[in-house]
């Protein structure tokens, strides 16, 4: 057998290995969102908590092959609904007996802190917003690896360790994470 078909075989039974694992990686995404939804559901805290729904709509995990992106994936795959509505900001009031995405009411009326929290009336966590963040951003490293990421602007300290969590769970499962964003 010439050299040229035997290269030409390997480069084939290369590339299904490849689209084999790419297909069963892409299976694993919705479980790390669910893992994700999990662990934020226990770090969740404070005055905030997750009344509006963009501290759980923050996350999103993306899958590369080759530095990039072939699958991302977010919480609607963890069958988490969108927020309820954009993230409170400076000056911004939650009321009394308004509607909480963790399926409460509120119980006081509070306003925002600006100096503990500064953001922008348009900062809302939807999925697509994930996606498209996700989307745009590659890595240099060969073969496959996962980035998992939260965009939450507060909660930094939970989202962090929700992340570490995550990479904690997929080393014991066998696996890694090959970079943590929070962005």
């Amino acid at each position: 057998m010439p050299r040229d078909q035997i290269r030409k075989v390997f480069q084939n039974i290369s590339k299904r290995c490849y689209d084999t694992a790419q297909v069963r990686l892409t299976g694993q995404m919705p479980a790390i969102m669910e893992m994700a939804r999990q662990y934020a559901l226990s770090y969740q805290h404070g005055a905030f908590g997750n009344m509006t729904g963009n501290w759980l709509n923050s996350f999103g995990v993306v899958l590369y092959r080759d530095g990039r992106p072939v699958a991302i994936s977010n919480m609607s795959a963890a069958g988490v609904d969108g927020p309820i509505r954009t993230t409170l900001i400076e000056g911004d009031w939650f009321r009394r007996g308004e509607h909480r995405y963790d399926d409460t009411y509120q119980r006081v009326t509070f306003e925002v802190d600006g100096e503990k929290y500064k953001g922008t009336a348009e900062q809302v966590f939807y999925d697509e917003e994930v996606m498209e963040w996700l989307s745009r951003t590659w890595t240099k490293s060969k073969g496959f690896s996962f980035r998992v990421v939260s965009v939450a602007e507060y909660h930094r300290d939970a989202a962090s360790r929700v992340l570490l969590q995550i990479g904690n769970e997929m080393e014991v499962r066998g696996g890694n994470i090959w970079q943590f964003n929070l962005q």
